[in-house]
């Protein structure tokens, strides 16, 4: 099964250590460039994350997928950084529309 290869997991893992180091990145004052930089690479993580979950649970099945605590906690991480990427994009529409009028 894929998501329980060698190969799947390395990515995974090299994907959670890009994430965490982009994040501590994070920092006040920050260049523009930088934040869009950043961004990018959250979004990129967080859609790897949303892939490794759909390939979880149709390699696992739901039951067993949900079963563990890891993947609990995961679907958990993914659900709100889905929210939040949806949150954060509306809110810069605003902004943009605002600047607009």
């Amino acid at each position: 099964m894929i998501c329980q290869s060698n190969s799947f997991v390395i990515v995974i893992l090299l994907t959670i250590f890009l994430n965490t180091i982009s994040l501590s990145l994070d920092r006040y004052p920050i260049d523009p460039d930088e934040i869009k930089m950043l961004e990018n690479i959250n979004k990129l993580c967080t859609w790897i994350f949303v892939g490794e979950m759909v390939i979880k649970i149709l390699g696992l099945g739901i039951v067993t997928y949900s079963l563990d605590s890891m993947n609990q906690f995961d679907a958990i991480v993914v659900i709100i950084s889905i929210v939040e990427m949806v949150l954060s994009s509306e809110e810069k529409q605003n902004v943009e529309d605002q600047d607009d009028k």
